[in-house]
């Protein structure tokens, strides 16, 4: 008997990202303060930038980079 897979199993897709240590630090503090997982918190947060910018300039890129 096969299981079916779950809406959330079929509308959703994981990724595995790498964050240097103050960004995972930030990430870590603002899933406590917020009462949230690290995975929920970092999901909102890629959602909401996203949402708010379409394209990210080579220029900008090499300003993070730095």
């Amino acid at each position: 008997m096969k299981t079916q897979k779950s809406k959330s199993d079929v509308d959703y897709v994981y990724i595995t990202l790498r964050l240097d240590p103050p960004r995972n630090a930030a990430l870590t503090t603002a899933a406590r303060k917020s009462a949230r997982s690290k995975r929920r918190e970092a999901e909102l947060r890629l959602s909401l930038h996203l949402d708010k910018y379409e394209l990210i300039h080579t220029e900008d890129l090499l300003s993070f980079s730095k």
